[in-house]
């Protein structure tokens, strides 16, 4: 793991400072108040998410971010109006609470065992020994056995207070099962009870049943005897509509005779009229008939004579033509000419 240049922009005095890194040693110096010691706060940021809030942030901004370039990959941590986030090669990380993504923490493999404030004792020499042998557990990872070690403890610890409770738990137990022996007894005699209650509620039920079909019965009888008595009346009923039917037919019939009847009187009651003036018209009528036929008659000797009429008169003309044509113009006895 190298660092190759790291980039402050907004972080407390740097607003924007881009800082090359030599991949052995590199050493910072200069006059005091220009902001070496925030380059390594920068870094200790980024690698363990520490300080909290938002106070590094330079006067003026409202965003510091700090990038460090790791074997190629980028690492940039982000605080303020832009939000708060990781980035891994523009990749976000966010919602992870006071902790390092665990991606971006194995990439860096850095803890707070590896920054020496300016103003801290010399490295392990003031510490105690324990504390000492903390530093170099978490240097090689032996407080992960550590850590494993008192979780098991305590594990041990609870499983045994577990098991102590439950063999307290279980002797109560016996001694409750054996001071309720009785409990079996009574078992017995609680199921014998439950079967002869069983068995009286399939009676009652038996017993509720057949009052309801005695009940049922009871109302068929009640309304057989109404449909009986209804029936009866219904017959009555048709009887009488037969009956009126006739009725109302001969009246029918008796209103249609005296109709005729009353028609009758009327016209009998009604003067004869006078037949004189019919045969008058009779014999006139009688008259008048020889007389057509007497025409008819005349019309057809007419007829017949006029036909006649015509076939002389064709004739003539005939008989003109051949003497004109025979003759000449001029009459052989006194030599004139023929009038046409």
């Amino acid at each position: 793991m190298t660092f190759c240049q790291i980039h402050l922009q907004g972080f407390q005095a740097h607003q924007d400072l881009l800082l090359p890194l030599d991949p052995g040693v590199t050493t910072i110096f200069g006059p005091s108040d220009i902001g070496k010691s925030f380059i390594l706060r920068a870094i200790r940021w980024v690698t363990t998410n520490r300080p909290a809030g938002e106070e590094f942030i330079h006067r003026g901004l409202e965003t510091a971010s700090v990038q460090i370039v790791v074997d190629g990959k980028v690492v940039e941590r982000r605080r303020g109006k832009g939000g708060n986030l990781y980035l891994l090669d523009g990749q976000p990380f966010k919602a992870f609470g006071n902790e390092v993504p665990s991606e971006i923490l194995g990439l860096l493999n850095i803890t707070e065992v590896n920054f020496q404030q300016q103003h801290d004792a010399p490295f392990w020499f003031s510490n105690t020994a324990g504390e000492v042998s903390r530093q170099l557990n978490r240097i090689v990872n032996l407080e992960v056995i550590d850590s494993t070690l008192s979780h098991l403890a305590a594990l041990l610890r609870t499983q045994q207070a577990t098991a102590n409770v439950v063999r307290i738990r279980r002797e109560d137990a016996r001694e409750k099962r054996r001071s309720l022996r009785f409990a079996k007894e009574m078992n017995l005699e609680l199921e014998a009870v439950e079967e002869k209650e069983r068995a009286w509620s399939d009676k009652a039920r038996a017993g509720s049943e057949l009052e309801n079909i005695h009940k049922q019965v009871v109302a068929y009888q009640h309304e057989s005897i109404l449909l009986a008595q209804a029936h009866s009346r219904g017959i009555l009923v048709v009887q009488l509509g037969s009956t009126y039917h006739k009725r109302a037919e001969e009246k029918k019939s008796l209103e249609g005779l005296i109709q005729s009847i009353s028609h009758l009187a009327s016209i009998a009651q009604r003067t004869i009229p006078n037949l004189n003036p019919l045969h008058q018209l009779r014999a006139v009528w009688r008259t008048a008939e020889i007389q057509r036929q007497n025409l008819g008659g005349l019309l057809h000797t007419i007829t017949k004579l006029e036909t006649e009429t015509c076939q002389a008169r064709t004739q003539h003309k005939k008989a003109a033509r051949e003497f004109k044509q025979k003759m000449g113009t001029l009459c052989p006895l006194c030599g004139q000419e023929i009038p046409s």
